[in-house]
């Protein structure tokens, strides 16, 4: 499963793809929370592309191996 957190001493929004992705969004504005949802929207976004297309490459390889 994805893991999200937030480390607010540097202010930076980290998600985590167990054992291959790491994406590190800085946070523009200490007074937006605004910001935040647009990293966090962001995040997601690469998330779902990077599951997306981890599944369609193990699709993949049972076809490849014939």
């Amino acid at each position: 499963m994805t893991d999200f957190f937030w480390d607010y001493r540097d202010r930076y929004f980290f998600t985590r793809v167990p054992s291959t992705f790491l994406l590190k969004q800085p946070f523009a504005s200490d007074k937006s929370f605004k910001t935040f949802d647009l990293c966090r929207a962001y995040a997601v976004l690469v998330l779902e592309f990077v599951r997306v297309r981890n599944l369609e490459c193990v699709k993949l390889v049972p076809l490849l191996g014939n």
